[in-house]
């Protein structure tokens, strides 16, 4: 093998007293628990990205403590944004009841909510729950936030709590692959059907507060992850740039095999030849990839590395000017020619 350098919210309210049709004693219209949202770590200009740009909805499950029995106020609730007053709301609303204690769980995006990605609510207030997450082409981005503002804070008589405010952060890492041309010969270069041939494909997310434990889940398996190709498959660039992948998603699963990747080179040189090499590279085991961060990955494909089997051997010269033979010496006989003749 050549080698190339290359969230949960919780919210808990600690009330007074707590029963199933007590409300607190105040218009209702501004008891009602509402929500306020901001995603954590934003990435403009990527499609694919959720970010507080393109951020329209999410879905809320929450506890609460009733009588000492746990009710589902929130089971999945779609709550939305306006977009014109940038606010959310959701259907029907829920009111705060004097003496109860309150917990909510906040995943997005709502289209993956049950088929990527499975939730399994907690049975009691304080508890975060799991997501099982199938990683798929690794295209879903998967935001959650955790949160216990609400822990101490009590609903008092004729003051109303403020919007819960979700913070939601990223469970994913960002992966992508750069490569340089690095060709001193005036080549150019193109790297496609990049892939990591290993990526694991299932993993489950235990929320907290504020973090979130991936594992491994039981049924994982590993696959190939198509980054797909720096520029279109007939298309070259020159030396000294630089072209990416586009990234993906993947579970930031800890102990997971070092990571495979394997990517095809092409090489046009300057007079028109065409070469080809297919890689085989393992990333470096020293990074550990953590939920919300981004990792790119740079090679520079140069003489030394852009053959996987061997370098490339520039054609070289050496010169020497051969020696003068030693001076023949002959006579050279001259007669003086007499006058007149």
């Amino acid at each position: 093998m050549k080698k190339i350098l290359f969230m949960s919210m919780a919210a808990t309210a600690l009330l007074a007293s707590c029963s199933q049709d007590e409300t607190v004693d105040m218009p209702q219209n501004s008891a009602a628990i509402q929500f306020k949202t901001f995603v954590n770590k934003s990435t403009k200009g990527a499609s694919d990205d959720i970010d507080n740009s393109n951020f329209t909805a999410f879905q809320v499950w929450g506890m609460k403590s009733t009588d000492g029995q746990p009710v589902k106020p929130f089971e999945g609730t779609l709550v939305s944004k306006d977009a014109q007053n940038n606010t959310w709301s959701y259907e029907t609303p829920v009111y705060w009841e004097a003496g109860c204690n309150y917990s909510f769980v906040a995943i997005a995006p709502t289209t993956a909510i049950g088929t990527s990605a499975i939730f399994t609510q907690p049975t009691a207030v304080g508890q975060y729950g799991s997501i099982t997450f199938a990683n798929g082409d690794g295209t879903t981005d998967l935001i959650y936030d955790g949160d216990g503002t609400w822990a101490t804070t009590a609903v008092t008589e004729g003051t109303c709590p403020n919007a819960i405010n979700f913070t939601f952060n990223h469970l994913l890492s960002r992966v992508k692959f750069a490569f340089t041309n690095g060709m001193d010969d005036g080549s150019t270069i193109n790297v496609t059907n990049v892939q990591i041939t290993n990526a694991n494909t299932k993993g489950i997310a235990t929320l907290s507060e504020n973090t979130a434990t991936w594992t491994l889940a039981e049924d994982n398996n590993t696959a190939a992850l198509g980054f797909g190709n720096v520029l279109d498959a007939e298309q070259e660039y020159e030396a000294n740039d630089t072209k990416a992948t586009d990234h993906k998603y993947m579970i930031p699963a800890a102990g997971a095999d070092a990571y495979t990747v394997t990517f095809t080179v092409s090489r046009t040189t300057p007079t028109g030849e065409q070469y080809t090499y297919n890689h085989e590279v393992e990333l470096p085991t020293t990074v550990e990839m953590e939920a919300g961060n981004s990792y790119q990955f740079i090679a520079t494909l140069d003489a030394e590395t852009i053959d996987p089997e061997n370098p490339l051997c520039k054609i070289e010269f050496t010169a020497t000017v051969s020696g003068w033979g030693d001076w023949n010496n002959t006579d050279l006989t001259v007669e003086q020619v007499a006058d007149g003749q």
